[in-house]
């Protein structure tokens, strides 16, 4: 309410734009948010927070492929934050171009050291068959991520499943 409330007052104010695109996504208003996330893209094309946040909404509705653009357009801008770099390598490992997201995520990684991305990178060497570069990213991941002991067993199995993968 409050944020329209600025829009209406200030139609040029940028991060309201943005902001009320954000609680659009969260409510999964998404043709409401996308709205507002091409306005104010429209508004300051120099901004990448805009961009990021209409490529993450995207990847979130596994709209992999029209994700792609706005996230590359958002790292021409900026390319310190690993949120666009970890969802841009999703988007291109789900798109089937492996060589980009394994060089997106690595980036995101280096960046931030989400474990999430671990997670991703260890279902990308799965995908390209390369089961032993999995496993480390499993195992990695479960170093550096804070997981219910129910998830780690899970995970634990999948690397089972990798390791009697690569002896037959």
């Amino acid at each position: 309410k409050h944020l329209q409330e600025a829009i209406t007052a200030h139609p040029q104010f940028y991060l309201a734009h943005v902001a009320i695109a954000e609680q659009y996504a969260k409510l999964k208003r998404d043709a409401e948010a996308a709205e507002a996330y091409q306005k104010a893209i429209e508004m300051k094309p120099d901004r990448a927070p805009a961009y990021v946040g209409l490529g993450m909404m995207l990847v979130k509705e596994k709209k992999y492929s029209e994700a792609i653009t706005p996230l590359r357009r958002s790292l021409e801008i900026d390319k310190q934050s690993s949120a666009p770099y970890m969802f841009l390598g999703l988007a291109e490992m789900m798109t089937g171009d492996y060589q980009s997201s394994e060089t997106n995520l690595l980036k995101a990684y280096e960046i931030g050291k989400p474990a999430l991305v671990r997670m991703y990178l260890a279902n990308l060497y799965d995908l390209k068959g390369e089961p032993a570069k999995a496993i480390e990213q499993l195992k990695a991941f479960l170093k550096e991520a804070n997981l219910p002991e129910e998830r780690q067993v899970e995970i634990r199995e999948v690397i089972e499943k990798l390791r009697k993968q690569m002896a037959n």
